[in-house]
């Protein structure tokens, strides 16, 4: 694929090391049952790094006797830490062995000249392209619920990853940000561990499954969206967990993020869902009290009661649906009632796999 001119590296951008990944590894397989259920791609390390302020970033590539010091002390301190020897991630192809230190830093002198070309001032590069009218379109990773500080921490990742991380991440300021999409899926899907209110599942792998009251009809319906929507994981192949709208979760995030307005995705995944019922959680209790937001503990969320409401499924196809009154009456007034609770209008409604399966409402 050509690349040039299309992609940009920021010379502030703090750099993933292998024994980032290999740290990430160490910690999940210590936390036992305990473990977060990260991709062990070494984000969360890397970032530890970052506040720890012993990351390298792009620009020390090209501060070379700094960066040759500082990754190896870096290195000889996680051996330490850890009390065990660095060992080369098996996706490298690399025999599992001990580490030469030599051979790694002359890695990164050769991918510090393959770089170079890419590199550049994010702050001054973001802020020239306003200055010169451009359209910028950032695109978030992740989901609000993952987010560091706002999320259901600590099954969370180890970033920003609502608005707020597109100024700290770009280097942009407030007012460079127009209009706020909120992209959220017509159910609710989870990669990993962590609470899920809504789940459907009739599995113990779930923190919130009754034991004494299971559904094998939630089970159906979460193999249903699991199925129909093709829920794998993008970059770590593990199936999503699902289960209905969590509409306090959607409120949630709007009011942290500020939604212009919600793109609302896969609509077509709800046709002829089994049992013929659709559920929509609008409101959570807490030791039989209506909770105003999300819970900040796992403890307070594990104890809530969630308060459903109940739309009747459709049958028809909708992928050709061009506008919303096209729409099946039941499935206009599930959109509207994501409308009335989230406070935030539906502008775009996916109901198919092809990109131009959209509806602007």
């Amino acid at each position: 694929m050509q690349v040039d001119g299309r992609i940009k590296v920021s010379s502030r951008a703090h750099i993933v090391f292998d024994y980032h990944q290999w740290e990430d590894g160490v910690r999940e397989a210590a936390l036992g049952k305990g473990a977060i259920g990260t991709t062990k791609r070494g984000i969360g390390p890397s970032l530890s790094s970052k506040a720890n302020r012993t990351g390298l970033r792009i620009c020390d590539l090209y501060d070379w006797d700094y960066f040759e010091q500082k990754m190896r002390t870096n290195l000889a301190s996680k051996e330490k830490r850890f009390a065990q020897r660095f060992k080369y991630p098996t996706y490298r192809g690399a025999p599992q062995g001990e580490i030469d230190i030599d051979a790694e830093v002359a890695r990164y002198k050769e991918f510090a000249k393959r770089l170079e070309p890419y590199v550049v001032d994010s702050v001054e590069y973001m802020q020239e392209a306003f200055e010169q009218g451009k359209k910028v379109l950032v695109e978030g990773a992740n989901a609000a619920m993952l987010d560091i500080d706002y999320g259901t921490y600590p099954f969370v990742t180890s970033s920003s990853c609502t608005i707020g991380g597109c100024l700290t991440g770009l280097g942009i300021n407030h007012t460079n940000i127009g209009e706020v999409v909120g992209v959220v899926k017509a159910y609710t899907t989870r990669v990993g561990e962590g609470p899920f209110l809504t789940e459907c599942v009739n599995s113990d792998k779930s923190p919130f499954f009754d034991k004494e009251n299971p559904s094998e009809y939630h089970d159906k319906v979460g193999q249903h969206l699991e199925k129909v929507g093709h829920e794998i994981g993008t970059s770590t192949g593990r199936t999503r967990r699902c289960g209905w709208l969590d509409l306090v979760v959607v409120r949630y995030t709007a009011r942290i993020n500020g939604y212009s307005a919600l793109n609302l995705t896969k609509l077509d995944v709800l046709t002829n869902v089994p049992g013929g019922k659709l559920k929509v959680a609008v409101e959570y209790k807490y030791k039989g009290q209506p909770q105003k937001s999300f819970p900040e503990s796992l403890e307070k969320l594990a104890q809530c009661e969630v308060v459903y409401e109940e739309f009747d499924c459709w049958s028809e196809d909708i992928s050709g649906c061009k506008k919303f009154e096209d729409l099946p009456a039941s499935a206009q007034k599930y959109v509207r009632r994501i409308e009335e609770v989230s406070g935030v209008k539906v502008t775009w409604i996916g109901v198919g796999a092809d990109r131009a399966a959209t509806i602007t409402k």
